[in-house]
């Protein structure tokens, strides 16, 4: 769990309740909430800055492999950001993600994570087509980021 009082960000987790959780405390420097509340253009520009640089991210991964290898694809970039930039990055799996290697991986990108975003993002935003897979990060266990990420395993499906 994050230290008391660290800066933290969080990318979709609200399946899992965290993201209520966050708003009912005030344990952690709420980086999301306060970009959402500040209406200033360009104070917003900086809080979106300090976010990606955060003591801890909270975020997901779109598959991971058995033996740890993962994707993350995102269309704005926030979650392929913070994998670099935030400090401690705690990745939150549910089992469906789960997959046997990075073939497989893709595979469940493409077919599956693409399509169901697409779908979401018709719905509520309105004239855009879908998705893009513009924003692509894969860790394959590279040396420097040894203790970076940690990952939290559901045994139960959660996120898409």
């Amino acid at each position: 769990m994050p230290n008391p009082s660290a800066s933290l960000l969080h990318c979709t987790q609200h399946e899992v309740g965290f993201v209520d959780y966050l708003a009912s405390t005030d344990r952690w420097d709420n980086l999301k909430a306060r970009v959402l509340a500040e209406k200033d253009a360009k104070k917003q520009a900086e809080l979106r800055r300090l976010a990606t640089t955060s003591d801890y991210a909270l975020s997901s991964v779109d598959a991971v492999t058995e033996n740890g290898e993962f994707i993350i694809v995102d269309a704005s970039g926030t979650r392929v950001v913070v994998a670099h930039a935030a400090s401690k990055v705690i990745l939150v799996v549910g089992a469906q993600k789960i997959v046997k290697d990075m073939d497989t991986a893709w595979e469940r990108v493409k077919k599956y994570t693409y399509e169901t975003e697409s779908a979401r993002i018709r719905k509520v935003y309105e004239g855009m087509s879908g998705s893009t897979l513009a924003n692509v990060f894969i860790n394959n266990s590279a040396p420097f980021n040894k203790g970076h990420f940690h990952f939290v395993i559901l045994e139960e499906a959660a996120g898409f």
